[in-house]
Formats: structure tokens, C-alpha cells, sequence
């Protein structure tokens, strides 16, 4: 059935867990093809077998129908050739393929390099790598309020939401179950007995499309029941840090905004708030926060994420501004920041019950609130 379809999202899933040699792929493994735009890839291939009775083709595949095959002459490497000095076959081993989008009008294909024989009856085949694309029609665009607990993550979560008319979830922390999911999809293409046996569907199926399926589920659900122009999701937490290469992949246009807080005001708030844990608990997830956000956020362009400082939340928030108005009008802005200012920041019941110790959090944090530019005296913030 022909849709009317102005995006595609891709992954990629590649096969090295069983190509007998080497392989490169050149280019971004995920995010969204536009109609109209081809898609290039480049890369280079080197196989361990004899490739004499093999033919090396870029399938493209339709419901399991191969609707098209081109045959693929690889090009002269010499630099693959300068790495690889022992295999002759390295002189001519790179590859730059271009998919033309306008193949693409129904809901979801398999693009597949893979090499293929035909020997009597029995047909062979050696997959490299697969690239799924399937139609994206969820374009409510989101932003994720993330950074470590007591933060301020819920007063940016509140102003954003009541300003853009997002559903008032308290937190979500739902997209961790995306991450578990694709982590046992990965496991079983890779493991599974049968996985390489021609004739077999899962041997045939795309792992990059049964990804892309359950994505795409994830997507939904989050359009349909985040009702209103815009999601919010405000989840707190080291999870939620280490699901933001899954979030970029379902929505490549993710907005992020990352709260923190000194180690100090920040583990004594939490041991108020959640007596539970205790101060070395809390110190260390403290680090454990910082220290992933410092890793996380080379994957966002620099342009879709801000970091804020509780302590700088309410003052004129220039910065902030700056960042929504990349992406908001300047009314939605407006209303954000006056909501910002409006709302009553969560207060701390501390007593001396609170088993806080400076020295201890500075033992354990002290090199990561360094490292953020904060003072270790108690009394000054900043250095």
C-alpha cells in the first residue's frame, strides 16, 4: 500500500560476530532519511574465504522479496592495502554505495550488503550488514529533562510542561525497557544456534528492522499517551543518563536538559529526602552521575542540550533563553521562564539526624566537583 511518507528512520546492524574477516562502515548508523535525499555509504570489506564463487551484491528487500540487487565492484584502497600489507586482496577492497530514495514509497525496507552463492542446489550467502529503514509519523518533538536527583529537574519539568501543555507525568521512566529489549534482540542474533542457517526466517530476517519495530511501538505510545504538542519526560537518574544513544537514535532531534548540583547542597538534600541510602551511597551516585553525563553527552550535537546549575535556576537564565529559543517561540519561551521563577523550589527538611559530613562527600566527590569547576570549601560555591 502506497503512503504518503516524507522521513524514513534507519539503523544499522552489521555482522561481525559472524564475517570470517574484516570490514569497515563509513557513515551514521542511525538517525532519519528524508524523501528525496539518497543515502551514501562508504566503507571497505575484506573477507578471510575465497570470493571466486562468491558474488558481492546490495539487496534491497521488500517483505522478505528482494525487489532489487546491484552487484558491487569494489575500488581501489590503498590505504587499506598500507594497513593490511599480508592480503593482496586489500588493493581493491573499498566500496561507496548510494541508496536512491526514490525506491522507497511503501512503509519500511532492508537495504543488505551480503555476498551470495549459488552452488548446485544449495545457496549460500554471507551477510556483512544490514540497514532497516521504516516510515517515522511521530513527529511530536520531545525534550528530556535529565542529571541527578534533587537537582531541579522538577522544577524545569513543571514549568516546561505547563508552559507547552504536556501531559504531567511526574517522571517517566519508561525508555530503560527500550534498552533492555534491544539489548536481548542484540544477544539473540548473536548467539542464537540457528542464526546463520539459510532457510531459517530468523537467518532471513533483518535484525535492524525487528529493532526498528519495537522502536518505533516505544515512539507511539509516547505520541499518543504524552498528549499535547510537545513531550516532556523529566526522569532523573543514572538510567535514564545511559539510555540518551538510545533516545538520539528513536528521536535524533532530542532536546536535553541536564540539572546538577554541587556534591555538597546535593547529597545532603538527597539523605533528607531519601534516608534509605546513606551518605557513601549517595556520594557515589553522585560521581557515578556527573561522570556518565561527561561520557553521554559527546553523543548529543551541541546544540540540543544545556546544562543548568540549580543554584543559577532563577536568575535571569540568559542561557536557558538562549537554548529554548532554538526550538520554541518566543511566547513559549516567555511562558517557561515565568513558570520557572513562579514555582516554589522543593525545600529539604534537614536535622541533625542527617549523618551529613562534609569531609566524607569531599573524600569521595571531591575530584568530580573539581573537575565541574565547583569549590570544595562548603562556604563558596564556585572556585
Amino acid at each position: 500500500m502506497k503512503v504518503d511518507i516524507s522521513r524514513y528512520r534507519f539503523f544499522t546492524f552489521e555482522y561481525k560476530d559472524d564475517f570470517d574477516g574484516n570490514f569497515s562502515f563509513g557513515g551514521n548508523k542511525s538517525g532519519y532519511a528524508f524523501k528525496g535525499e539518497d543515502l551514501q555509504i562508504k566503507g571497505w570489506i575484506l573477507p578471510n574465504f575465497d570470493t571466486e564463487s562468491y558474488q558481492l551484491n546490495l539487496e534491497v528487500i521488500e517483505n522478505g522479496r528482494v525487489i532489487k540487487s546491484y552487484p558491487i565492484e569494489l575500488l581501489d584502497s590503498p590505504d587499506v592495502a598500507s594497513q593490511f600489507k599480508d592480503m593482496s586482496a586489500a588493493v581493491k577492497s573499498r566500496y561507496h554505495l548510494t541508496i536512491d530514495h526514490n525506491l522507497l514509497q511503501n512503509d519500511e525496507y532492508v537495504v543488505r550488503l551480503a555476498y551470495n552463492s549459488q552452488a548446485g542446489r544449495q545457496r549460500k550467502r554471507i551477510k556483512v550488514w544490514d540497514i532497516a529503514l521504516i516510515s517515522d509519523t511521530c513527529k511530536t518533538p520531545p525534550v528530556f529533562v535529565v542529571g541527578s536527583p534533587r537537582a531541579g529537574t522538577t522544577a524545569i519539568g513543571n514549568s516546561l510542561r505547563i508552559a507547552l501543555g504536556a501531559k504531567n507525568y511526574g517522571e517517566h521512566h519508561f525508555i530503560e525497557l527500550q534498552k533492555r529489549i534491544n539489548q536481548t534482540i542484540n544477544e539473540y542474533f548473536t548467539t542464537y544456534h540457528t542464526r546463520s542457517d539459510v532457510g531459517t526466517f530468523i537467518e532471513d530476517i533483518s535484525p535492524a528492522l525487528v529493532k526498528l519495530k519495537f522502536e518505533n511501538n516505544v515512539k507511539d505510545l509516547y505520541s499518543h499517551w504524552n498528549t499535547g504538542n510537545y513531550i516532556v519526560d523529566k526522569t532523573p537518574g543514572r538510567n535514564m543518563l545511559n539510555c540518551i544513544p538510545l533516545l538520539l537514535e528513536i528521536w535524533p532531534e532530542s532536546k536535553f536538559i541536564y540539572c546538577k548540583r554541587r556534591a555538597y547542597e546535593n547529597v545532603r538534600s538527597r539523605l533528607a529526602k531519601f534516608p534509605n541510602l546513606d551518605i557513601y551511597q549517595h556520594s557515589s551516585q553522585w560521581v557515578e552521575t556527573m561522570n556518565t553525563w561527561r561520557k553521554v553527552k559527546k553523543h548529543i550535537p551541541r546544540n540540543n542540550f544545556i546544562e543548568l546549575d540549580q543554584q543559577d535556576m532563577r536568575k535571569e537564565c540568559s542561557d536557558l533563553k538562549i537554548f529554548l529559543k532554538s526550538f520554541l517561540t518566543d511566547e513559549l519561551v516567555n511562558r517557561v521562564i515565568e513558570g520557572l521563577n513562579d514555582i516554589e523550589p522543593q525545600k529539604s527538611n534537614y536535622t541533625d539526624k542527617d549523618n551529613f559530613d562534609s569531609n566524607i562527600v569531599k573524600s569521595i566527590c571531591g575530584d568530580e566537583m573539581q573537575l565541574n569547576g565547583y569549590s570544595l570549601d562548603p562556604q563558596k560555591y564556585y572556585d
